[in-house]
């Protein structure tokens, strides 16, 4: 919750989506109630940070879903800090804890289409696009569902219903 003010701050970027869950969430005032529910809930919640700097200027996390060893994946970064790589280093740190440290074994992200950056940044991260008929996850028309093994043993699985 010490955070809050630093996301804030990055989501009131005229940068940063304005359709994006985050961005509603400021405008609508839930903000503050859905970070206090997601550090409660989401064991896997970690600020982004720059070395040697407290200041939060992103967050990834890894939801639970319904489905057993499943979560989805969430992160954002303040747009003065986009292209830099940090996302990618913040995203691949907590995958590879995961993978060691976590009963989770499969992810899924759901990106918007035309957020060519963000699909780049998870095709590079090993996630590979989902058909929608090889899956019960809804997610909007205008996005495009992405999913990532953590275990190599299970890479040939299909996405878990």
């Amino acid at each position: 919750m010490a955070d809050l003010p630093a996301i804030e701050t990055g989501l009131a970027d005229p940068r940063f989506p304005p359709d994006l869950p985050l961005a509603r969430m400021q405008r609508e005032s839930t903000l503050a109630a859905w970070l206090q529910r997601i550090t409660a809930t989401a064991p896997q919640l970690w600020a982004i940070t720059v070395t040697g700097c407290d200041t939060c200027i992103g967050t990834v996390a890894l939801i639970a879903t319904q489905a057993a060893q499943t979560c989805w994946l969430s992160y954002w970064l303040t747009p003065s800090e986009w292209h830099q790589g940090l996302a990618q280093e913040a995203i691949g740190a907590l995958l590879t804890s995961t993978a060691k440290h976590s009963a989770y074994k499969h992810v899924i992200a759901g990106v918007a289409l035309n957020n060519l950056p963000s699909i780049r940044l998870l095709e590079q991260l090993k996630f590979t696009p989902v058909p929608a008929s090889q899956t019960d996850w809804i997610i909007p028309a205008e996005h495009i569902l992405l999913q990532r093994w953590l275990s190599a043993s299970l890479e040939s699985r299909t996405v878990p219903h």
